[in-house]
């Protein structure tokens, strides 16, 4: 029983600091779930000299398989995390992601909240945002181009339905419908 017990934080396989940061997340008491490319770690089973897995759950993904779904993931950030908000090229990242086949994004941001019914590790499904980036283009368009986009309506519902089945599936405090 650690100072985070009763959080749950996904961890990706060799990527940037993870391995580390998830360590010490689970030794502070959180539930860290690792996934790891199919083939490399069989689930719940950790390599020899893997110092880092301690107390992790592990889940296999081969994300290059063509009969499994596909899931593409792109570190907003930069590798290592060292991109700031203002500085990430969101324009080339969805260009990017389109270009490889993405069809919906599904974006995790880590913020806090002044609502007492928003608890610290709660997981929330927004259907609605504001976004306090500043100094950066803010339209996929250029000088040349007028072009009007709805943001009435900025979420998708079957994203947030599947998200949904996600969190309940893993028994996830979360709240639907909120900013």
């Amino acid at each position: 029983m650690g100072v985070l017990s009763g959080y749950k934080i996904i961890e990706l396989s060799g990527i940037g600091p993870g391995p580390l940061c998830g360590m010490l997340f689970a030794d502070l008491g959180a539930e860290v779930i690792r996934v790891d490319r199919k083939n490399t770690v069989m689930p719940n089973q950790q390599p020899k000299f893997d110092i880092t897995g301690r107390s992790k759950k592990s889940i296999c993904l081969n994300l290059k398989d063509p009969e499994s779904k596909e899931v593409l993931f792109l570190p907003r950030h930069g590798k290592g995390h060292f991109i700031s908000p203002s500085k990430i090229n969101f324009r080339a990242n969805i260009d990017a992601l389109k270009q490889l086949g993405a069809t919906d994004i599904v974006s995790i941001s880590a913020v806090g909240s002044l609502k007492e019914d928003l608890k610290p590790g709660m997981f929330v499904i927004v259907d609605q945002f504001i976004d306090r980036t500043f100094a950066r283009n803010k339209t996929f368009f250029d000088d040349d181009i007028v072009a009007h986009v709805s943001m009435a309506k900025p979420t998708s519902e079957g994203l947030m339905n599947a998200c949904e089945e996600s969190i309940k599936y893993e028994n996830i405090q979360y709240k639907r419908g909120a900013t």
